[in-house]
């Protein structure tokens, strides 16, 4: 199992993209 965590510096930043290469990269698990 795969597990990712996606994280911005800032508010005004975005984690779409962190997020849709978790899952291309199969992580079945996403924190924030």
């Amino acid at each position: 199992m795969l597990i990712g965590y996606v994280r911005v510096s800032t508010n005004d930043q975005n984690t779409d993209l962190q997020r849709n290469a978790l899952n291309c990269a199969g992580c079945e698990r996403i924190f924030e």
